[in-house]
């Protein structure tokens, strides 16, 4: 299980990013984290991934305070995709094979191999996988870091807008790829994710972020027509057809 307790953060002397967060996650689910730009979804994502940022409040993963994990122990906790991926002159294959390298000591085995070539398969990677990371298009890199991430085998995977560079048809494979990793694999995902449509059709909890605090805290299944619009500021319906729910503004 991971928790977050009372946490608020701020850079230096700036007003407070995050004020009072507490909230936990469900594991082996999709949870959501949204809210406008600099509204602090990806510092929240830092607290949990970052050692070095001091916030108030605790984050504890099992009851343990992850303050207190070392890094090859969080390895194993957490894989993370960030929102702007880093260019770097390395064969994909290469970059996918050395998140492997929590559970290696100095060489890595055929098991990890062949943990690489299945992910490239699963995600239609096969074509990039003799590039090299820095010649490929944005889209190309998101697709690449994610399946890095889902190669670690983290109990715990963390993406920060791994949609944001993708085309719609690429975000519904990735995010259906997603479930079924989710029931295939056992692991707990967190995300933040802008597009609010695609959040109400994926999700199984969502977390909205709103000056500094959360306001909302819960099951996808327990949000109203009157919380959604409160926090969009604009009306906004749940519509179900043929045993599914949508949204609609």
């Amino acid at each position: 299980m991971l928790s977050i307790n009372n946490l608020s953060f701020k850079y230096k002397k700036n007003n407070d990013i995050l004020k009072d967060i507490t909230l936990t996650f469900y594991d082996k689910k999709m949870n959501m984290i949204l809210g406008k730009n600099g509204v602090g979804k990806s510092t929240l994502l830092k607290c949990i991934l970052e050692n070095h940022l001091k916030y108030d409040g605790e984050i504890l993963v099992d009851n343990k305070n992850i303050k207190t994990l070392k890094a090859k122990e969080k390895a194993k906790y957490f894989s993370y995709v960030y929102q702007n991926v880093d260019s770097i002159h390395m064969l994909v294959y290469d970059i996918l094979l050395l998140a492997r390298l929590p559970y290696n000591e100095l060489s890595f085995k055929q098991e990890d191999r062949d943990k690489v070539d299945k992910i490239i398969t699963e995600l239609s990677l096969n074509e990039l996988a003799s590039k090299y990371f820095d010649e490929l298009s944005s889209g190309e890199k998101q697709k690449v870091m994610i399946a890095k991430a889902i190669v670690q085998e983290s109990k715990y995977l963390i993406l920060d807008e791994p949609l944001a560079n993708l085309d719609l048809d690429n975000q519904i494979y990735i995010l259906e790829f997603l479930i079924d990793l989710i029931k295939r694999n056992e692991i707990t995902i967190i995300m933040t994710i802008h597009d609010i449509l695609l959040a109400y059709r994926y999700a199984y909890s969502l977390y909205f972020i709103k000056d500094s605090k959360l306001i909302y805290n819960d099951l996808k299944e327990n949000l109203t027509e009157e919380i959604l619009s409160s926090i969009y500021n604009t009306p906004i319906k749940i519509i179900e057809e043929n045993n599914q729910k949508y949204l609609k503004f």
